[in-house]
């Protein structure tokens, strides 16, 4: 199976190619009935599961993990990467063949992450970091698919607010009194990384809400699609009325584009090419965003920097 497109630039139309292919193997492989498969990329490292669209985003926008080269969580053999489970000719060349009569069982629709027995923990459990700022793999499955909970939980980070960012420092602080419940670390960077994946987290659970139930200038229908116990009502009808809006759409030249295709359009050239460092180019778009009034950027603290902050204050008044 060839991977070299891997090693491409992730904006490049070969790279794109590569990603809906690994999907279409995914898919047709280990393919859920609810429609999600592990997201390898360098967030998720497969440990959430994700639509397809969204799994998609994650690799276009932030690239495989860089350990996962042998898809084994997604169909491949381990030990022949040009080996698929597809494959059904044994060593000498014999067809393997299936008993007709036999009757599988249907496979199951996968429910929520609920972490029941983590919420209901009474004492912290100690997460360990390496040198490099990074969660002990044992202590990060757990904590991760955790805080995917504490995200999608309406009274603490309600999906109609406009921006991660918009959270006050009174909403940060009951996520933390609630994370320091169930765990303890000693690292300095602890309390930023955690509230980067929170940031991250919650963005994620909007956009497949919004890949779920929102009908683009339907207002009546993407209310009624609505099909999820976790999610408040009244919050959802907030955030359907705001996508409604021209303001929360991506348009170029009259198109409506997703955020995978902003990555790709911001990183190219008009002649095709892809740009070496897309570092100048993006910076053009957010001053031709901030000139038009664009709420959500310039000067404003990310959430991680409000913690800090508030943390250094409380520290100098001690």
């Amino acid at each position: 199976m060839d991977k070299e497109w891997l090693n491409l630039s992730r904006a490049s139309p070969a790279y794109y190619q590569g990603v809906n292919s690994f999907l279409d193997f995914a898919f047709d492989n280990v393919g859920t009935i609810s429609g999600e498969i592990l997201c390898p990329c360098t967030r998720c490292v497969n440990c959430l599961f994700q639509n397809r669209v969204t799994v998609e985003e994650h690799l276009v926008r932030r690239g495989f993990a860089s350990h996962y080269r042998v898809w084994t969580e997604h169909g491949e053999v381990e030990g022949d990467a040009n080996r698929t489970p597809g494959d059904d000719v044994g060593n000498e060349g014999a067809t393997i063949e299936v008993d007709a009569e036999v009757n599988l069982m249907p496979e199951l629709a996968r429910g929520p992450t609920m972490c029941a027995s983590v919420w209901a923990r009474e004492t912290e459990k100690f997460v360990g970091y390496n040198n490099y700022g990074q969660m002990y793999i044992g202590a990060e499955r757990e904590m991760t698919a955790w805080l995917g909970t504490l995200a999608r939980k309406s009274n603490i980070f309600p999906i109609h607010i406009a921006s991660f960012r918009d959270f006050t420092q009174g909403d940060l602080d009951v996520a933390w009194a609630e994370i320091t419940k169930r765990y303890t670390t000693d690292h300095p960077l602890a309390k930023k990384h955690i509230f980067e994946r929170l940031d991250n987290m919650w963005r994620c659970w909007r956009y497949e809400l919004k890949q779920k139930y929102f009908v683009e200038g339907d207002r009546a229908k993407s209310l009624r699609n609505l099909n999820d116990p976790r999610v408040d009502k009244s919050q959802w009808e907030v955030l359907v009325n705001y996508w409604l809006t021209d303001e929360a759409k991506y348009i170029k030249d009259g198109k409506i584009r997703s955020r995978t295709e902003m990555y790709i359009v911001s990183r190219t050239h008009k002649d095709g090419t892809v740009l070496e460092s897309a570092k100048g180019k993006l910076g053009e778009w957010r001053n031709a965003r901030n000139s038009g009034g664009v709420s959500g950027e310039g000067n404003s603290q990310k959430p991680c920097q409000k913690v800090l902050a508030a943390s250094n204050q409380t520290g100098e008044a001690k």
